[in-house]
């Protein structure tokens, strides 16, 4: 597989961030291989990728964060516009939030209906302390009773 920033997984389809290449997708396969399916060029930098039922975001280091409907293929649904440089996206039930880069503060969003996503408020003191204890290091993944593990190498926050 090839490097990236961060990683999601839905089903069989792994989701990459790969920076200013995009946002790789893979399949993987029931030995646990994965290859490369596509590209999507969401533009800019892409920094995190989460996945939540059938809804991707990436999230761009300008700020700029992209809902897609994942399927088949991902059509992209809506675009955010964040108040500043994005470090991180997790889904957090059928709420989205978007850490600011350096840990300043989160924004959540209510993607309860994904083309207009509902900025709900924000978390400013220990927004990173949350990021850093829930959602960052090695993550697995099973698909199909195989378990596939994924080193999140993605720049560890401080």
């Amino acid at each position: 597989v090839d490097l990236g920033w961060d990683v999601a997984a839905r089903g069989s389809r792994v989701y990459l961030a790969q920076g200013a290449s995009g946002l790789g997708v893979y399949e993987v396969n029931g030995q646990g291989q994965p290859t490369r399916v596509r590209t999507v060029r969401p533009g800019g930098v892409v920094r995190s990728v989460a996945v939540h039922g059938d809804l991707l975001a990436t999230a761009q280091v300008s700020g700029q964060v992209k809902l897609y409907r994942v399927g088949s293929a991902e059509q992209e649904v809506a675009t955010i516009a964040s108040t500043g440089p994005v470090e991180r996206v997790r889904f957090v039930g059928g709420q989205l939030w978007v850490l600011r880069k350096n840990g300043q503060g989160a924004e959540v969003y209510s993607v309860a209906e994904p083309t207009v996503p509902v900025r709900l408020g924000s978390i400013g003191t220990g927004a990173r302390e949350s990021f850093r204890e829930v959602w960052m290091g090695a993550r697995r993944y099973t698909y199909q009773g195989h378990e596939v593990t994924v080193e999140a190498v993605v720049g560890a926050l401080p």
